[in-house]
């Protein structure tokens, strides 16, 4: 209850022109906000577009986000978390909408961890950043303006990741130089995997925090 006193203050507060906007797109809302924002249209005279949406819900029974994007499921996340809606009845709707939000979650971090995987690549062959631009938005829909914050963070990422080999280099080194003086040979594999873990991540950091 608390949830829909919140949406019907915000639109309130909201322009008419973008209430109508939103009237526009039926598909984006949840039921029971609806009548409140068809209440809120009439009280601005607006009459006609209240009606229509009730029209609009007709002509589209079909579910709401068949066919959208990961890039575009995530916008509609965005958009209804400013305009004041909580994460807890967004999941619910698009759970009623067929979709899972667990697999939609993984879904993004499978994306996004692909996505540092080919500018990684990219950046090992030489690739310019003109190149890498280009490849993100022909393969992955990632315009020009959001590639720079990208491979930003992915810089970022590989510092860390070179951060975490080194350390993890620097405790196997010493775990098998005390394994060599205690003239033992318990542990001497499992100090090599680190130390080999420790040289890939490093490696890897590397690759990703080339500029």
């Amino acid at each position: 209850m608390l949830d829909l006193e919140l949406i019907k203050q915000k639109y309130q507060d909201m322009l008419t022109d973008d209430l109508v906007r939103l009237s526009k797109k039926p598909k984006d809302l949840r039921e029971e906000v609806i009548p409140i924002l068809q209440t809120e249209l009439n009280r601005r005279g607006k009459r006609d577009d209240a009606a229509a949406l009730t029209r609009l819900l007709n002509e589209t029974p079909e579910l709401k986000y068949q066919g959208l994007s990961l890039i575009e499921l995530r916008e509609v996340v965005k958009e209804r978390l400013e305009a004041g809606e909580a994460m807890d009845s967004i999941k619910i709707d698009f759970r009623l909408n067929g979709i899972d939000v667990f697999e939609l979650l993984k879904d993004e971090v499978n994306f996004e961890e692909e996505v540092y995987s080919s500018i990684t690549q990219m950046k090992q062959d030489g690739a310019s950043a003109k190149e890498i631009d280009e490849h993100l938005e022909k393969n992955y829909q990632i315009e020009k303006a959001d590639t720079g914050k990208i491979k930003a963070d992915l810089i970022i990422k590989g510092k860390r990741n070179q951060t975490i080999g080194f350390i993890l280099i620097v405790i196997s080194c010493i775990l098998i130089l005390l394994i060599v003086f205690d003239n033992s040979i318990k542990g001497v594999k499992g100090s090599v995997i680190l130390l080999i873990s420790g040289i890939s991540m490093y490696a890897l950091g590397v690759k990703q925090a080339k500029e």
